[in-house]
């Protein structure tokens, strides 16, 4: 009899860690998809990119592409990394605004990202106690 109950213990703990392992994992997705895009002026200047870190850049054929720390190279271009690594053999781009119809700038958003892993949080501590009171093994006197 004791034995039956210790391996049900290992069981529930083994399935909360698992739990627990999915709960990060879907918690560090829920973070890494909390950005927001929000509109630049219709012709950047260098005062309007100055302190930007991402822009999204929708051609006028319809193709987007995000590029990391852009610079005004003088009216009509802008230079920016093709990724946001920063190491010297890192590519830069060269956008013309000529072939540009929407800049973007991406920023994170704290506020939807901390609502939206507190209701994750909560739905997966849900989930798995219903789950534990569907098997039987939620420990209800």
């Amino acid at each position: 009899m004791d034995r039956i109950r210790h391996a049900d213990k290992l069981r529930v703990q083994t399935s909360s860690s698992r739990a627990v392992v999915c709960a990060a994992g879907l918690l560090a997705i829920a973070l890494s998809a909390c950005y927001t895009a929000t509109p630049v002026a219709a012709t950047p200047t260098a005062e309007t990119l100055r302190g930007v870190e991402q822009l999204r850049i929708t051609y006028n054929d319809g193709r987007r592409r995000d590029v990391w720390h852009p610079v005004m190279h003088g009216d009509t271009a802008m230079v920016a990394l093709a990724d946001n690594f920063g190491r010297p053999s890192t590519p830069s781009v060269h956008i013309l605004l000529k072939d540009v119809r929407t800049i973007e700038r991406v920023q994170y958003h704290a506020g939807r990202s901390v609502v939206y892993a507190v209701a994750l949080t909560a739905g997966a501590i849900a989930t798995f106690g219903l789950l534990l009171l569907l098997t039987g093994r939620f420990p209800v006197d």
